[in-house]
């Protein structure tokens, strides 16, 4: 049996594939485990808002510190009930020797207390839990690159970058800003914006709270994006040691 090409050797078209074929088993096993997941960032993004069966994501980053950073994180928020075995299960992913990819489930420790069944959950910061409808994260399924992947109505995604970030990162103003678009002229959303008052209640409430976090990730955002490799891998490393100190379990789960 011929060994499949380490990422490192993919074309863009081929990485392409075998990534939907990854994300394909990564949602059965979710499925299989019952757990309720649903996906954020730029790949529900890509799906609301590139031609279908398109995508401008890029599937051979330059400069990636490991193999499964060449494609781009699938960014999940599951419950938290869920949150370890979800992890061992996207260790292993990571650790593929063929093909590794990335399920970023950071949103699911610091950001969300995502409850399904239950009529209210929670955005979060440290001590700051800010309730609202659970219905704002009903599944909403759309397709990426001809594969069905699991989301949330566009307006929530929308508002889930900065939520997640503290604000938005340079390379995310353009799609934030496409979905904006597709949101307003192309009639994507169920939502209506005042049933996302709790985001907007959230974002004051954590600017008033916790002034040092914005200040935090505007300096983090400027030593990932200005300053070059390899000072920017140690800032990082350095920076993720040093956040519980100035920011308590903001970065820790619950």
């Amino acid at each position: 049996m011929q060994r499949r090409q380490r990422p490192h050797a993919l074309t863009a078209a081929e990485a392409q594939r075998l990534y939907c074929l990854k994300l394909r088993e990564a949602q059965a096993w979710l499925t299989v485990q019952g757990v309720e997941y649903r996906m954020l960032g730029s790949v529900p993004t890509s799906a609301f808002v590139d031609p279908p069966g398109n995508t401008a994501l890029d599937f051979v980053r330059p400069g990636a510190r490991g193999p499964y950073q060449r494609m781009p994180d699938i960014d999940m928020v599951v419950p938290m009930a869920d949150y370890l075995r979800v992890k061992e299960y996207r260790d292993q992913l990571e650790r593929d020797p063929d093909f590794p990819i990335g399920i970023e489930i950071l949103p699911s420790v610091c950001h969300f207390d995502f409850l399904p069944g239950e009529e209210v959950s929670y955005i979060t910061h440290r001590a700051l839990r800010t309730p609202f409808p659970t219905r704002l994260f009903d599944a909403v399924t759309v397709e990426f690159l001809g594969e069905p992947i699991v989301t949330v109505d566009p307006r929530t995604l929308f508002h889930t970058y900065v939520t997640l970030g503290g604000m938005l990162r340079p390379k995310d103003v353009p799609r934030a800003l496409a979905l904006a678009r597709a949101i307003r002229d192309n009639g994507i959303s169920k939502l209506d914006e005042p049933d996302l008052r709790p985001f907007h209640e959230f974002l004051a409430d954590r600017m008033r709270r916790y002034p040092s976090y914005q200040r935090y990730r505007v300096i983090a955002n400027w030593v990932r994006y200005r300053v070059p490799d390899p000072v920017h891998h140690w800032g990082v490393y350095y920076g993720r040691l040093l956040q519980p100190v100035f920011f308590g379990n903001a970065g820790r789960p619950r």
